[in-house]
């Protein structure tokens, strides 16, 4: 039995006339990717998670969210990334994303962005 929230039933039940394009291809991908995940399950007997998104980088980190056998889509009017915390990020998760937060005495990615990104070189 899968959980669903309020809000994801909310953004899957709305009516097709409020869906953008881009959106139903991110709905279209989910539904192959579900697919592609069963047929994983089938042939090999593994579980696997996934994470639909705009970006590579973002369909990483929502594929490591519901673990261990589901899927996550994030719309882009649902990013949010002011809380994420930096070292979640793909390379700064070590030294680097340590030294970055120290030096700038900042801890989530909404802190990162408002410096100008000289400083943060």
């Amino acid at each position: 039995l899968v959980e669903v929230s309020t809000a994801s039933q909310n953004w899957w039940g709305r009516d097709e006339m409020f869906w953008a394009e881009e959106e139903k291809l991110m709905a279209a991908a989910a539904a192959v990717i579900q697919g592609l995940r069963e047929e994983v399950l089938r042939e090999t007997g593994f579980t696997c998670s996934a994470g639909i998104a705009d970006n590579k980088m973002l369909a990483k980190l929502t594929s490591a969210m519901h673990k261990p056998f589901q899927q996550t889509l994030l719309p882009r009017e649902a990013i949010a990334p002011a809380g994420l915390p930096i070292d979640r990020l793909r390379g700064f998760g070590g030294d680097m994303g340590r030294q970055l937060q120290s030096a700038l005495s900042i801890s989530t990615c909404g802190e990162l962005v408002k410096f100008p990104a000289q400083k943060v070189q």
